[in-house]
């Protein structure tokens, strides 16, 4: 009896162990895929980085308007400061800045840091992603490489493999900075009003992300010194033409040098059959100052020449 009940001890031990290693072969494993922020920085390293006058010589272009326009000494440290706890909140986003950056677990941030914190979060907003089945898509990036520069369209899979699918020479240089011509409308409550005359404090006429209008005030100005300036000459169905730099960005998140004939515009006189580019040419700008404006709100957008645009002062890591 004695040797059956050990017997039995025996059994339940191994069977218990049995049990537990059934379970731990069919328990599934955590989802490793990357993270947005991490997607992002896959395609950033796939170019090369951050061109323009950003940290690299090649890679996606980018125009600083803490140097475009220039005579803005100290504003990029004032807004690090203001903006790092928004940036805080986003743990995914901020966790993935830490590591990049080699931070580890630092329990304090110096000024210094969260200048780089910010940054880093400005060149993530140059890498729009759009989430198409389950793959994300990026299209338009303007690339610069050994001095010449042409637009990329591509995708980035859940692993952080990135493919271009489409690569073609860009029309015009991707030049900085990205701002408004002179004489450029802006539309306000009590009529359009010349770029240059707007001042902070002025009512203008901002949308959000649907394109519906309302009323903001205008927070943020800027005019940049330019020399030998081209822009991109826009022809709307409307009649409207608009001058503008070709790395202005827009409201779905891609840059005036993506726009092809046909592209749809969101304007604020739509006619019955929308709003949409009739021609695009690059031609001479004969002016010393480009404009920028940025109404509050939490798109910052606003209508020139009755088109709508987005700001280059609006901050966001998306």
């Amino acid at each position: 009896m004695r040797r059956w009940l050990i017997l039995l001890g025996i059994c339940i031990i191994f069977t218990g162990l049995s049990f537990t290693n059934h379970a731990s072969i069919v328990v599934a494993q955590p989802d490793e895929r990357l993270s947005i922020t991490e997607l992002k920085y896959k395609v950033i390293d796939y170019f090369g980085g951050i061109s323009g006058n950003g940290w690299y010589k090649n890679g996606i272009g980018f125009c600083d308007p803490y140097i475009y326009p220039v005579g803005m000494a100290g504003r990029v440290e004032n807004d690090a400061l203001k903006y790092f706890g928004s940036i805080q909140q986003d743990s995914d986003t901020f966790q993935t800045i830490i590591r990049r950056l080699g931070l580890g677990n630092t329990p304090t941030f110096d000024k210094e840091t969260k200048l780089e914190i910010y940054q880093q979060c400005r060149y993530l907003q140059r890498v729009p992603l759009n989430l198409q089945g389950d793959i994300h898509s990026f299209s338009n990036l303007m690339i610069r490489q050994a001095g010449k520069d042409y637009v990329a369209a591509g995708t980035v899979d859940w692993d952080g493999d990135v493919s271009v699918t489409d690569s073609k020479p860009a029309d015009f240089s991707y030049q900085c900075p990205t701002c408004l011509t002179r004489s450029t409308q802006i539309d306000t409550p009590t009529g359009p009003k010349s770029v240059e005359f707007i001042q902070i404090g002025d009512e203008v006429w901002s949308a959000y992300s649907n394109g519906e209008k309302f009323v903001a005030k205008v927070i943020h100005i800027f005019r940049t010194p330019v020399e030998d300036h081209r822009v991109v000459r826009i022809g709307v169905n409307n009649g409207v033409f608009l001058e503008v730099s070709g790395g202005h960005p827009l409201p779905n998140g891609q840059t005036v040098q993506s726009l092809t004939l046909n592209t749809s515009l969101i304007s604020s006189s739509p006619s019955p059959f929308g709003a949409s580019v009739t021609s695009l040419e690059t031609v001479a700008y004969d002016g010393n100052l480009t404009y920028d404006i940025l109404p509050e709100g939490e798109t910052g957008f606003y209508f020139a020449n009755g088109i709508l645009l987005a700001s280059t002062l609006k901050f966001s890591c998306d």
